[in-house]
């Protein structure tokens, strides 16, 4: 009886024991695989921190080259005002050109005219000398 009781006992611990070792298993192959979720995980954050540097690159590139747009829009807008500025002085010397012009040709004009009245007076006394000499 003694015999027979040791060796129920002995098969409640073989059968415990291949109950815990196959829960061991299992607990180890759960770590195993949330190892590999772990390696998993950390080559997605590596990735995705390597995609965050990129794109943290990249808006510092954009960046540069929105400020170096800036600053050539900013000089083209001076020069456009500059070419405003002497567009408008342009203008202003060429009225200032035309208002000279009309004043000298009412000048020429009023010249011309004493010229014709002057030519005509000489016309009238040299008929008037050539008539006192044919009369004389």
């Amino acid at each position: 009886a003694l015999w027979r009781a040791a060796t129920g006992e002995i098969f409640e611990l073989q059968s415990s024991a291949l109950q815990h070792s196959a829960a061991l298993s299992a607990a180890e192959e759960t770590a195993r695989g949330a190892e590999a979720r772990g390696k998993q995980v950390a080559g997605e954050r590596a990735g995705l921190a390597q995609q965050l540097a990129g794109a943290s690159a990249q808006l510092e590139q954009l960046q540069r080259a929105g400020e170096a747009a800036r600053v050539r829009a900013e000089a083209a807008a001076e020069e456009a005002a500059d070419a405003v500025k002497r567009r408008r002085e342009a203008d202003a010397g060429r009225e200032e050109a035309l208002a000279r012009l009309g004043e000298a040709s009412q000048r020429a004009a009023r010249a011309e005219a004493a010229l014709q009245g002057s030519q005509k007076r000489v016309e009238g006394d040299s008929e008037g000398a050539t008539r006192a000499v044919a009369a004389a």
